[in-house]
């Protein structure tokens, strides 16, 4: 026994764990950390799923009173989530315990408050971003719900995608917004919700429509506000304003000059009344008060209101001076010849042009089907280059026509030359058969019939209208009176007045009130008369769609001169009988505008189209 005890023999207590190699010596327990390493001791690897309970090891058959006989149970927790990282996990007996205490994921959005623009007001619409960010292996979830009392902020052409990676960059595109025109102020509002382990962050989108109105009209067109002393403006804004004045009239006041409160909850603002003084001026001087965002880049459009003197019975602004209220400059005026038109287009769609007898007119355009039509009435006393009378020579002034349908005459409205020469806007008058350089016949008298509601186009006819230009027939003045039917509000400064315009109806046409007729009519009264027309066509300037500025010049008939300042007429190139020719008509007392057949005798005005 003693020899056993003393003698030394190669015993094999020693262990290394993870790898073959011989242990340090004195070691009785040799853990090897190489890069080689395959062996080791380890603990049961399991995904934990309740903080208080022994699952998944005792799922089946488990009893709260298990608890307290597993004190001290080690395990590696392979899942993460909320409640377990990964790593040690001890049991307490009541609950599980991490070696290294689980940190908080950090959940972060970069902004708080999106105001998305609408898809209507003066924002395009664009996308805004917001990035959300996160740590840890977990991925957020979001929510979205209507917030604010109002509807939820719709997402459906660009909708908001699942998170994946952190960070995350959301683009917000709302869809455009649907506009009631009677309440254009509307907002929509969500909250997004971002959940993670017990945190939330939300980022409101709200979504609204901002707009300006000033006496009841929403656009970026110019609205004509006649006065002679003074009076007030009504603005309603879900946006906060400023006034700015710019033009050749003057003011005295306004007050206020600001005004407006930022609304993002669909309420209807209060009307503020901007009141003002006009200052003395000159015949068509005006004030150009447009209301305007505080705010860059704007949220509305501006809203011009023109404060307009029609009070002076003195004389219109020169053609040269019109020309130059549409933005055109002096050398561009002098450059044009005679029978040409200047290359500039103003961005309100003026176009300046000279007549075969080198008048100067200015155009508009008023849309697709309807075209380009003379803001001014025609002047012109001779045929243009390619134009011949084939029966007789153009004359005047001469309004003794008589009952003669082959009467080639020219004359001045009002039958007064004096003020034609101080108002050419008016221009002159002419019989049909001047008009039209003789489509009547030798006899004036040839039976056509080219109306409105006749199948097929005529063709056209120059007239006495300038090269590349032409007496519009029945029909086109029909689709002039129904584009500004339908967009009076674009041409004029009152709504649109939508009539019911019944095609080969012999009749004044259009509503009762505020019809398309008042949109076409001059606001101001014809010269040297102080009666006003009850117009409210939008005035030529360089920031306004002009309307078409019609001017009740009267007629001309068997040698006597009527109606100025109560009636306008102007021929088409059509005609029904032997005898009579279609125009339309403008009454002083009428918002209407009047289709009928008149005498080929008579003189009236003429407004060429262009070709």
């Amino acid at each position: 026994m003693l020899i056993a005890l003393f003698t030394t023999t190669a015993l094999q207590a020693q262990v290394t764990i993870g790898s073959n190699q011989a242990p340090n010596k004195g070691a009785l327990l040799d853990l090897t950390q190489g890069s080689a390493t395959t062996k080791g001791l380890a603990l049961p690897r399991v995904a934990l799923t309740d903080k208080d309970k022994l699952y998944p090891m005792l799922s089946s058959g488990y009893a709260v009173t298990e608890d307290a006989a597993h004190t001290g149970l080690i395990v590696y927790n392979t899942a993460l989530s909320c409640d377990f990282g990964k790593g040690v996990h001890i049991w307490d007996g009541n609950e599980w315990q991490a070696l290294r205490p689980l940190e908080p994921s950090e959940l972060n959005l970069s902004k708080g408050y999106f105001d998305l623009p609408s898809g209507k007001d003066a924002r395009s619409l664009t996308a805004q971003t917001l990035t959300v960010t996160w740590d840890d292996g977990l991925t957020p979830t979001w929510t979205a719900a209507a917030s604010g009392g109002l509807s939820a902020v719709l997402f459906t052409g660009n909708p908001i995608p699942t998170l994946t990676n952190s960070p995350q960059s959301i683009s917000l595109l709302p869809d455009a917004m649907t506009i009631n025109a009677s309440s254009p102020w509307a907002s929509r509002q969500t909250d997004l919700t971002f959940s993670l382990c017990g945190q939330t962050k939300t980022a409101i989108l709200n979504q609204t429509n901002y707009v300006l109105w000033a006496l009841g009209k929403a656009t970026n067109s110019q609205i004509i506000y006649t006065t002679t002393a003074s009076g007030s403006i009504p603005v309603r804004s879900n946006a906060t304003w400023q006034a700015v004045l710019s033009g050749a009239g003057t003011l005295a006041t306004l007050t206020p000059s600001s005004g407006g409160t930022d609304l993002k909850d669909g309420s209807s603002p209060a009307a503020i009344n901007t009141s003002y003084s006009a200052g003395t001026g000159s015949r068509y001087d005006y004030t150009d008060i447009t209301f305007t965002d505080t705010k860059n880049p704007k949220r509305f459009h501006d809203v011009t209101v023109s404060v307009l003197n029609c009070g002076s019975t003195g004389n219109d602004p020169s053609m040269t001076a019109w020309a130059q209220r549409a933005g055109f400059t002096i050398a561009q005026i002098n450059s044009i010849s005679a029978g040409g038109t200047h290359a500039t287009t103003q961005p309100n769609g003026i176009q300046l042009h000279k007549d075969q007898n080198g008048n100067i007119f200015l155009s508009g355009n008023f849309g697709a089907t309807a075209g380009r039509w003379m803001l001014n009435n025609l002047a012109a006393t001779s045929y243009a280059s390619n134009v011949t009378h084939p029966y007789r020579t153009l004359t005047g002034p001469n309004y003794n026509s008589g009952m003669a349908y082959n009467t080639a005459y020219w004359g001045y409205p009002d039958a007064n030359i004096t003020t034609y020469n101080n108002n050419p806007r008016i221009g002159r008058i002419y019989t049909w058969d001047a008009a039209t350089a003789g489509k009547g016949g030798s006899t004036g008298q040839v039976s056509i019939t080219d109306g409105e509601n006749i199948a097929g186009t005529p063709a056209r006819v120059q007239g006495i209208c300038p090269n590349g230009w032409h007496l519009p027939s029945d029909a086109e003045w029909t689709d002039l009176e129904l584009a500004i039917n339908s967009n009076t509000s674009q041409y004029s400064g009152i709504a649109d007045a939508n009539a019911t315009i019944t095609i080969g109806a012999t009749d004044w046409r259009g509503k009762t009130a505020n019809g398309h007729g008042k949109g076409m009519k001059d606001i101001c009264p014809v010269p040297t008369l102080s009666t006003a027309s009850d117009g409210a066509s939008n005035i030529i300037s360089s920031t306004v769609t002009p309307g078409m500025n019609i001017l009740l010049v009267g007629l001309a008939s068997n040698g006597l001169s009527f109606d100025y300042g109560n009636y306008s007429w102007f021929w088409t190139a059509s005609s029904n009988t032997t005898t009579e020719s279609w125009i339309r008509g403008f009454s002083r007392s009428a918002t209407t505008v009047g289709r009928d057949k008149k005498r080929r005798f008579a003189l009236y005005s003429v407004r060429c189209k262009k070709n």
